[in-house]
């Protein structure tokens, strides 16, 4: 029997042969690295492409929306200009708009219901009054917030170029507070642009603390002739906030019904939320 632990004696390498061997080491390594990728292509048709599971986003949100932007472009005078947004619930789970804020007070979104059951299909409506914008580039938005399986915020957005005024409304929405019981007094001015001879019929509020008056209809400002409409509190606000609608009908064919936001505080109601909405008057 061999003795195993007996050494295998080395070959010896001279010089001259080391580098010689490494010289074809160093000139195989080439076409090594060509031969590499076909030779990965090769084993892995043999072995067969093995299928990758395509992971389904659940987190995605419920309400499809058709579009989210819109661009009218130039309008023809009118006295209400919107868009329409409409959406599809896509999800497994049941939505619930929880909230609609509007960009200005002129903007009054209508939404039909606020529950939507998967499958079922829905539409803001997104109308603005344009006697109290200002001719140009306007833009109009609503942060929608809803729930499905989490809470979420989508904007919709529309964007219009008003032409000339042919009938403008000052101010375009009526801030009223009371900190007494005094009482108040406000106006709101109806401009003709320009003189069309248009006539102020009618106007009410659709509040019981609000009593209307129609005012001087032959007011000159700025070589325009301004009508006015009169708004007379006589008895105490109510603590809080109270928001009505004054409507003002007339004889214009393009601007038969015109409507100004009127918001009545009490006087318990906080200074701070009365000044932001006359911030948001002045704007």
């Amino acid at each position: 029997m061999n003795d195993m632990s007996e050494k295998i004696p080395s070959i010896p390498v001279s010089p001259t042969m080391n580098r010689a061997l490494k010289k074809r080491l160093f000139a195989a390594i080439p076409f090594c690295l060509v031969c590499l990728p076909l030779t990965i292509a090769v084993v892995a048709h043999a072995k067969g492409s093995i299928p990758q599971q395509v992971k389904e986003n659940h987190d995605r949100p419920a309400l499809a929306f058709s579009q989210y932007y819109i661009n009218l472009g130039q309008v023809a005078p009118s006295p209400v200009i919107g868009a329409r947004f409409s959406f599809k619930n896509v999800s497994d789970h049941v939505v619930t708009i929880k909230e609609v804020v509007p960009s200005c007070g002129c903007l009054s979104p209508r939404l039909a219901r606020k529950i939507y059951k998967p499958g079922e299909v829905g539409e803001f409506i997104l109308p603005v009054e344009t006697p109290s914008q200002k001719p140009g580039p306007k833009e109009f938005w609503i942060d929608v917030t809803y729930e499905d399986s989490k809470t979420r915020n989508v904007i919709l957005a529309f964007n219009a170029i008003l032409p000339e005024k042919q009938v403008m409304v000052k101010p375009k929405a009526l801030i009223i507070y009371q900190f007494g019981n005094r009482k108040t007094e406000r106006s709101i001015s109806v401009f003709d642009y320009p003189d069309t001879g248009l006539k102020l019929i009618s106007a009410h509020c659709n509040s019981k603390l609000v009593r209307v008056r129609m005012g001087n209809q032959n007011l000159k400002e700025n070589g325009h002739r301004k009508m006015q409409v009169d708004l007379i509190i006589d008895e105490k606000i109510p603590p809080g906030k109270h928001i009505s609608l004054l409507t003002i009908q007339t004889d214009h064919p393009r601007y038969r019904e015109i409507n100004v936001p009127v918001h009545l505080y009490g006087p318990e109601a906080k200074t701070t939320s009365a000044t932001k909405d006359l911030n948001e008057n002045r704007k």
